[in-house]
């Protein structure tokens, strides 16, 4: 449905229903509908001219780009598709009606998008005029143009569908969905082609926090162990932002399983948004005493439409409730338990909480920087008895004391020191570097591991040497390089981990903006008869909220009365407040000023302004910028470099010596 052209596009299927059966479910909605006009023998009426214009855009430099120009682009009235390619240069395709729109207006809606528009082509493209004919239609020719797209002008998921003549109502062909798409026959022609197509769809996308990624090393082998599967198609790793996004087919592989790969490569991983047409609620039920309440529980929930399970746990106070939001919502839930005579509240959300514990690194933070003191105390004691206490005249003669002989009192007291902090402040490396090895990868953590190994091995081998040879020669020991390599890395993990909890502070700060309550206004016949405190995850399309003075306002909506002066700094960094009347619009997470108003919420929870920011600034830290993807393959090969240099620096030495 596009508001601006007042206009909907239909779907449907003539064995099951007609067009006037759709104009009469619009009208029922309260809504005024043009009739269509007559249709032919030969079926209905498409439109019969279709523009291909080719676009040069500049300025894109990521995914998060190329998404931005093709939202502006498909949301523009009268275009029916358009294919944005970053590489090897910034193109845009588009197919549109010239009835509804011009070369010009699809220029506009990319400058609209920030980004410079420069027209190369446009071509006419003729097709028949009854629904269903297989006859194809000659359309542009893209071979002489930079990229063509393997000859094909959108590529083999988009389509271009007809029109109806009823202000773009598509109709089906049988039992499956006619529909149009381009393709290239052997002369290099494109070809539109009447063909079914899928109505779902199998190609999602899907993201993972991943745990345990410390350099560019790690994501080069998350992105290389996932590239190759089977089912994948993109893959892109944000070391900041702790991100996976991964394009695959959901037929072929599942989140559960490329979840599962990611841990086998030696991560931690787990889905953020799987697609499912079944949402999850936990409430927190208070009241219960015994069975039979867990059993009255479950039949009041269970009775409801849309609710698929339900599992209440009498010890946790827990009711766990999987069900269909397009049937039954939160609030719903929430009332049925509440009626069977109990207390309810919703369960904080888990994923925002470990979201923003995962961004602000407060376990990786605290965690490192616990490592860091500890070797710190281990290693400021063998630094000194080393380099120091060595080589003064008043210690010399106590570090250089024979407990036994061959063995000095200061070598001795550098391996007891040593000794955990090589192996338990330092077995964190061990572990990752052994994931890493064990899938084929060479990484810091295996530099780290083997150089503080080398030198504590060999400094235990030197000692033992010292004291079974039978001369007993002054052992050449280095205990003191494991001990700072291990103490200056873990300082450096804390640093990094620090910098990158602060990077993302700003997001975090984003996330919090929106109240945890709402006043809603309750009417009976269209009088108010109550208000009541709400959480705003229970906010539905369409509630009436009372806002008022200092509140931060809960959903996106509409002012429906009173007056206020509205803080939007925290959305559109405007300073001074903004006079809001009725009719003006509001946006979730501003705060209120002085005044007081009644609202209804147009868009609430995921589907807000604040969430919309969020979620661009997450794709911006996941999405991968040509330099960094470069960095990241350059820093794979760098460990085996290192390892490769000194090995050969060693058999240098050895065949000089």
């Amino acid at each position: 449905v596009e508001l601006e052209a007042e206009q909907a596009t239909v779907e449907w299927n003539p064995e099951l229903t007609d067009v006037h059966r759709v104009v009469e479910a619009i009208t029922g909605c309260g809504f005024d509908v043009d009739e269509p006009s007559e249709r032919s023998s030969a079926g209905p009426s498409i439109v019969t001219t279709v523009m291909l214009a080719q676009v040069r855009v500049d300025g894109m430099t990521c995914q998060s780009c190329v998404r931005s120009v093709t939202a502006a682009l498909r949301a523009t009235a009268g275009v029916l598709d358009a294919a944005v390619e970053l590489e090897p240069q910034g193109w845009a395709r588009v197919s549109y009606d010239p009835h509804q729109t011009d070369a010009k207006s699809v220029m506009e809606a990319i400058e609209a998008a920030g980004f410079d528009a420069a027209l190369d082509s446009v071509t006419d493209v003729e097709s028949d005029t009854a629904l269903g004919s297989t006859s194809a239609i000659q359309s542009a020719d893209f071979a002489n143009t930079p990229d063509t797209m393997d000859g094909r002008a959108f590529g083999s998921d988009h389509a271009t569908q007809p029109l109806l003549d009823m202000q773009g109502a598509r109709a089906h062909s049988g039992s499956g969905e006619a529909a149009y798409s381009f393709s290239s026959n052997k002369s290099g022609e494109t070809l539109l082609d009447s063909e079914p197509l899928d109505a779902t769809g199998s190609h999602i996308s899907t993201q993972f926090e991943v745990r345990g990624m410390t350099c560019s090393s790690c994501v080069a082998a998350i992105e290389r162990g996932l590239q190759d599967r089977e089912g994948i198609h993109s893959v892109s790793v944000s070391l900041l932002a702790q991100r996976a996004t991964v394009q695959h087919d959901s037929n072929v592989v599942s989140d559960t399983t490329i979840a599962q790969w990611i841990e086998g490569l030696g991560f931690e991983a787990k889905s953020l948004d799987a697609v499912s047409r079944v949402s999850k609620v936990s409430l927190n039920v208070y009241g219960m005493t015994c069975a039979s309440c867990v059993g009255m529980v479950e039949r009041s929930v269970r009775k409801e439409r849309g609710v698929e399970s339900v599992s209440v746990s009498l010890a946790l106070e827990t009711a766990v409730i999987e069900y269909r939001p397009s049937e039954i919502g939160v609030r719903k839930l929430v009332a049925v338990v509440e009626s069977a005579g109990f207390d309810v509240l919703v369960a904080d959300d888990a994923k925002n909480n470990t979201q923003l514990e995962s961004l602000q690194r407060t376990r990786d933070i605290l965690a490192w920087r616990r490592r860091f003191v500890q070797s710190l105390f281990f290693s400021i004691p063998v630094i000194f008895l080393a380099k120091i206490a060595s080589h003064m005249a008043w210690s010399a003669s106590i570090v250089h004391w024979q407990v036994v002989a061959g063995l000095p009192l200061g070598s001795l007291l550098q391996l007891l020191l040593t000794t955990p902090l090589q192996f338990v402040v330092g077995g964190r490396f061990y572990a990752n570097a052994f994931k890493a090895l064990r899938h084929g990868n060479a990484n810091m953590d295996v530099l780290v591991t083997t150089g503080t190994s080398l030198a504590y091995f060999f400094s235990l081998f030197m000692l033992s040497w010292s004291v079974f040879h039978g001369n007993h020669p002054r052992p050449h020991c280095f205990f003191e390089a494991p001990a700072m390599l291990i103490t200056f890395v873990s300082l450096g993990r804390y640093l990094e981990n620090l910098a990158k909890g602060n990077a993302s502070a700003a997001l975090s700060t984003l996330m919090t903006l929106t109240p945890a309550q709402a006043t809603l206004i309750i009417y009976d016949g269209g009088r108010v008869i109550d208000e009541k405190m709400i959480p705003t995850e229970l906010i539905q399309v369409g509630d009436h909220l009372r806002v008022f003075p200092g509140e931060r306002i809960p959903a996106d909506g509409t002012l429906l009365e009173g007056g206020s002066q509205v803080d939007e700094s925290t959305v559109t960094g405007e300073a001074l407040p903004v006079r809001k009347s009725r009719g003006m619009q509001l946006v979730a997470g501003t705060v209120n000023g002085t005044g007081s108003f009644t609202m209804a919420a147009s868009r609430v929870g995921a589907d807000t302004t604040l969430a919309q920011i969020v979620q661009l600034v997450e794709e911006a830290q996941t999405a991968k910028a040509p330099i960094q993807a470069y960095a990241d393959r350059v820093a794979q090969y760098f460990a085996p470099c290192v390892l490769l240099l000194a090995l050969l620096t060693f058999l240098g030495w050895v065949l000089v010596s």
